[in-house]
């Protein structure tokens, strides 16, 4: 008898993730009831003693713009998150995501006015911590410096061009995994079994 195919859940950070923004998509798209602009937005000012506010400087990266903004950046977040998982675990990544997010929100308070959304700060991490995965003690891999180059580089170009909003947003995704590389030496978990879902 042939063994059934089972669905694993097989990296429950980005999925749950990836889930919710989807959720928040449709009901958005299809009701109109303003969750986005109300829950999964950042505006350009904090109320202090709104406890909403502080639940938006993280939410905001679950709410997109539309399915095109969504789709965009779901595609590489899937795509690159169950081998990041993997490597360093579920608790780190969550870590990472938060830390995006807030400091996201923190820079667009300090220096813009306008509202800001969607994943893109956690796509470039993902794609700056995906490019490290080889990462080894003393050596830094030349395909890592080149993506940050030309991802930091190019969004850095892009924010003088337009609003500056959402380029800021992936280049502080970026310097979060970088930072994150730093502080955790690049490090993941050992294991055999973590070992065989790399690539």
């Amino acid at each position: 008898m042939k063994r059934a195919i089972k669905i694993s859940f097989d990296s429950p950070v980005t999925l749950v993730f990836a889930i919710t923004a989807f959720i928040v998509q449709v009901v958005e798209t299809n009701f109109q009831l303003g969750l986005t602009l109300q829950f999964f937005s950042r505006s350009g000012s904090m109320t202090w003693n709104d406890p909403w506010e502080y639940l938006r400087l993280f939410s905001h990266s679950i709410g997109h713009a539309d399915y095109e903004h969504l789709l965009g950046n779901l595609f590489v977040i899937l795509l690159l998150g169950p081998v990041l998982e993997a490597r360093y675990g579920e608790k780190k990544i969550l870590g990472a995501l938060l830390l995006t997010a807030l400091s996201s929100s923190l820079i667009q308070l300090l220096l813009f006015r306008g509202a800001i959304n969607g994943a893109s700060g956690i796509v470039l991490l993902y794609i700056i911590l995906v490019s490290a995965v080889n990462l080894k003690k003393g050596s830094i891999p030349l395909s890592f410096i080149l993506v940050f180059l030309i991802f930091i580089g190019g969004e850095g170009l892009r924010a003088f061009q337009t609003d500056g909003i959402s380029q800021i947003a992936h280049i502080i995704g970026g310097v979060c995994g970088a930072l994150f590389l730093l502080f955790t030496g690049g490090k993941g978990h050992d294991s055999e079994e973590n070992k065989k879902h790399l690539f």
